[in-house]
């Protein structure tokens, strides 16, 4: 088990329900309004198009980086549609959560037949990334492999877990 567990399958079983409805092949803005909707609709809180400030050199450079949804203060969503997830959208998780200080976040990519194959969810600790598929067991982290993130230590889980199913 890792931290908000199940607010993380609340926000997939939100993005599962919008991508029944709308199906693949719509735009990013379009995924991001009816998932407005979907939280709504459960009663969950979220900050969307949240401006993080970044600081070089002693310097507040307000917003930077923006990212899609902020649910419950407590975990980052990214929602693309684009023909798959790329390591530069791994990336640009890993680089929100530690902006934002925020151990958890999901990147959902909605332009995919099944969803479940368009879902990363990234357990930032220790700032030590681990990035697992839809739904994979937290206690499978001994099992992992280097060659998924570009980042060296970024690791992809192994086994999947019927949790949702």
């Amino acid at each position: 088990m890792y931290p908000f567990q199940n607010l993380t399958h609340e926000i997939i079983a939100s993005a599962i329900e919008v991508h029944k409805s709308l199906g693949p092949g719509l735009l990013e803005s379009v995924y991001r309004l009816c998932l407005q909707l979907e939280f709504a609709h459960r009663k969950i809180q979220y900050q969307k198009e949240l401006d993080i400030p970044l600081y070089y050199r002693d310097q507040k450079i307000e917003r930077a980086f923006r990212i899609d949804f902020l649910i419950e203060n407590e975990i980052v969503l990214e929602v693309k549609s684009s023909e798959g997830i790329l390591p530069v959208h791994e990336a640009q998780l890993l680089t929100y959560l530690k902006l934002a200080d925020k151990q958890i976040g999901l990147l959902i990519n909605f332009n995919v037949s099944l969803l479940k194959n368009g879902i990363r969810r990234c357990i930032l600790t220790r700032n030590k990334p681990v990035y697992t598929e839809f739904e994979m067991r937290r206690s499978d982290a001994e099992n992992v492999t280097k060659d998924r993130c570009p980042l060296s230590e970024c690791s992809k889980l192994l086994e999947r877990s019927n949790t949702l199913e």
